[in-house]
């Protein structure tokens, strides 16, 4: 007791004095101990509070205000013929592209393409890769002869460095590297995670991929057998195909591809794919056609 009150008299923690004092009336006394310990305790409340959203939500996301001094990365572009075509690019041993970086000195980035064939073209984040459940403001169809001018906004996202070292859980994204367990793209994306979910399922309830599907793995596509297999365990139509010209991929591709958020008990998949870290966003601010 002596220790506790040379302590409570000599310290310079507020209150505790007052409470150490013989010649303060009991009710004062009485009043800075409990102001002490209810202090105390919303001090540890507020503590576990502050620790418990570092855990759950360690990333927190602000407006950078030096923005004119950014080089904006110019968004990817893909083209893909509507009405198939022959695989050129997969006949070439070479590699081509374009990088461009648009800054205030520069002015706004511009891409002018010229097609001979009816094409949907979409533009995505350059880890990316198209799907069947892109964005329809990130896809637009050009037929033979149209002339459209696209123009888009960017916000970027600039990662600090101690992102990468928090585990995935805790961040809620993967970077690009981050692919593990990826086998139908080299890197990561919310896009590459929803083709393989797709080729995943469609692996487990029939034994094949679809012909449309990126390689997945030494199993071969599916023939008519298995396309009647995912029509049918998607449910969306049970017609049997009885002939393969008759096959209406059209509609199979309606019926394998449907993507569903938890708690639907529609048909469809659920996909367990977390978002990019470092996917931009991209917004259609004019869409004219000449």
């Amino acid at each position: 007791m002596n220790r506790a009150k040379y302590y409570g008299e000599n310290t310079t923690l507020h209150g505790l004095k007052f409470v150490a004092d013989d010649k303060r009336h009991p009710l004062i006394r009485i009043f800075w101990a409990a102001v002490f310990v209810l202090s105390v305790y919303f001090m540890v409340a507020v503590f576990r509070a502050s620790y418990k959203a570092f855990e759950e939500n360690a990333i927190s996301f602000v407006t950078e205000t030096t923005y004119l001094d950014w080089n904006t990365s110019f968004p990817a572009i893909t083209l893909c013929p509507i009405a198939g075509s022959e695989p050129e690019w997969d006949k070439s041993s070479g590699k081509s592209r374009l990088n461009f970086l648009v800054n205030r000195k520069s002015g706004p980035g511009e891409l002018w393409l010229q097609t001979n064939a009816d094409v949907r073209v979409y533009f995505h984040a350059p880890e990316d890769v198209p799907f069947i459940n892109t964005d329809p403001d990130q896809r637009k169809d050009v037929m033979l002869g149209e002339s459209v001018n696209i123009s888009i906004s960017v916000i970027e996202i600039e990662n600090d460095d101690n992102v990468k070292h928090l585990p995935v859980w805790k961040r809620g994204c993967k970077f690009p590297w981050e692919n593990e367990g990826l086998l139908v793209h080299e890197y990561y994306s919310y896009s590459s995670c929803v083709v393989q979910c797709h080729a995943e399922n469609h692996i487990k309830l029939c034994n094949c991929t679809h012909h449309l599907m990126p390689y997945y793995n030494k199993r071969s596509y599916c023939d008519i057998e298995g396309l009647k297999c995912l029509t049918d365990k998607f449910g969306k139509s049970r017609q049997l195909i009885s002939k393969l010209f008759q096959v209406n991929t059209d509609l199979i591709l309606e019926t394998v591809n449907r993507l569903h958020a938890k708690g639907f008990d529609k048909p469809g998949l659920v996909c367990d794919c977390l978002p990019s870290c470092v996917e931009p966003e991209y917004k259609v601010i004019a869409d004219t056609k000449g």
